[in-house]
């Protein structure tokens, strides 16, 4: 069993910060006893290391990058942008550049869930971080990634009838709130909105000509995304989603807090000067349900775990992380094929209930039976029919 490690904020006055042997430490940080300006230095060396492919480049004719930054309003993507901010400001002081612009996007996803945070913070951040160009997509826009399959498609029962106009919001907004209405669960609702929230992403980060997207998620957040992946039958994505490299989706993942434990993130929110409390208006809770049992998701029992993990076994989080960015994505000479709802590349043999439950007649079976894939052929991949609930 792991050694017990603290890293809450705790009065231990009578200790020197072991980094400057000079402040007297007020917390300690796996097993190290840190002053408020060293754990502050601490935070944002770990995130610049994670930045260092995008310093300011030497030659004065090179291209302006642009990385997109998504924000939920939540403390790990607040954080980020409150670093990335300072980082980009001493850029610009020692060298009158920076080495990216930074674009700042939200998925206003308030027609899914009823709590969520008010647009008016927005204002808020443009004034504090007035370098950085902020955007905000409502979720209704993602009526495009719902299946549009010929008649004679087994994907065809996918269809909305009566289809969104793309030119009018309401009719998207009601189409897409029909087919999360039709979805088998709570765990099923929430992962193909987050499936339609991450594709709006990077869609726009596409759109802006974006090199990368930076996400906001900590070693607990990768550590439950890990899990929750396999658990839903999408495990095959995790090397993906999990590792800063080239996405099957065309543009760069990366986690610049992935080695941030989500305690220290939420200690450095209210360490920061400003604090950055008042910004942060998403509660990790606001997706958990009530206690019954049948509206639990798979997120929120891998929260709920993790949470209680890493106040005392902090290594067990970064083991899960460490030990699944081993895994390899797929070649990309053997997935052609493309998930018709989350996007992602397919293996020959990895389709749908096809080739994971024996016999059983899958929904997601091509139509053209075991034929070689077509390139861009839209199926199912496992996780996407349990989550439609076509096994």
């Amino acid at each position: 069993m792991p050694k017990k490690q603290d890293h809450d904020v705790t009065n231990i006055s009578d200790n020197l910060c072991v980094r400057c042997h000079e402040c007297l430490a007020t917390l300690v940080v796996r097993a190290e006893h840190l002053c408020r300006e060293c754990f502050i230095s601490y935070v944002g060396g770990k995130i610049a290391k994670r930045m260092e492919d995008y310093k300011v480049r030497s030659d004065l004719k090179a291209k302006q990058r642009r990385i997109l930054l998504a924000l939920s309003f939540g403390a790990s993507s607040m954080v980020l942008l409150h670093v990335l901010n300072q980082q980009l400001l001493v850029q610009r002081e020692r060298t009158s550049r920076v080495g990216y612009e930074l674009q700042v996007l939200f998925i206003d996803m308030s027609s899914v869930y009823e709590h969520r945070p008010s647009l008016d913070v927005m204002s808020l951040f443009r004034e504090r971080y007035p370098l950085h160009s902020f955007t905000i997509v409502p979720l209704s826009d993602a009526y495009k990634y719902l299946p549009q399959i010929d008649e004679d498609s087994d994907l065809a029962s996918f269809r909305v009838e009566g289809g969104p106009d793309p030119r009018r919001a309401d009719p998207c907004y009601k189409s897409l709130q029909e087919f999360f209405t039709s979805l088998p669960s709570a765990t099923s609702r929430e992962d193909v909105t987050t499936i339609f929230r991450d594709r709006l992403i990077v869609d726009y980060a596409k759109q802006m000509d974006c090199e990368a997207v930076v996400w906001g998620d900590s070693t607990t957040r990768l550590a439950e995304k890990t899990l929750a992946e396999t658990a839903r039958g999408r495990g095959f994505g995790v090397p993906w989603q999990i590792a800063d490299v080239s996405s099957p989706h065309g543009i760069k993942f990366a986690y610049p807090i992935r080695d941030l434990l989500r305690k220290e993130i939420l200690t450095y929110s209210t360490l920061a000067n400003p604090p950055l409390t008042p910004l942060i208006t998403e509660s990790r809770n606001s997706r958990q349900t009530s206690i019954s049992s049948k509206d639990h998701t798979i997120d929120s029992l891998m929260s709920q775990y993790f949470e209680s993990v890493e106040q005392n076994f902090p290594s067990i989080v970064a083991n899960v992380v460490r030990t699944s960015r081993r895994l390899e994505a797929p070649p990309a000479a053997a997935t052609s094929a493309l998930c018709a709802i989350c996007n992602l590349p397919i293996a020959r043999g990895m389709e749908g209930l096809h080739s994971w439950a024996g016999e059983q007649e899958s929904f997601s079976k091509p139509s053209i039976g075991r034929e070689p894939y077509q390139a861009g052929q839209r199926i199912l991949c496992y996780g996407c029919t349990r989550a439609l609930g076509k096994a």
